[in-house]
């Protein structure tokens, strides 16, 4: 499946990862050289081992969160690939 533009789905997707990725770093260096960075960094993820989801995180509240994210992505793969 192609946009009619020629460029595939997938590479703007990925194209559009790597601006958000950007994005987020250049408001950390910012809010960090303007001394507002007095904030708390919390990090999680999933990780799919074929159908299973390993879920992480540095606090209860992101591993819940990426847990959601998570089942959401297995039923959104159930539903769209059958």
């Amino acid at each position: 499946m192609e946009s009619s533009e020629g460029l595939p789905y997938g590479f703007l997707l990925i194209l559009a990862g790597f601006v958000l990725i950007v994005v987020g770093v250049l408001v950390s260096v910012v809010r960090n050289l303007s001394d507002q960075g007095g904030f708390d960094a919390e990090a999680g993820g999933v990780v799919f081992i074929g159908p299973i989801p390993v879920v992480f995180g540095t606090s209860r509240g992101i591993v819940w969160i990426a847990l959601a994210i998570a089942l959401l992505m297995l039923v959104s793969f159930f539903l769209f690939y059958r």
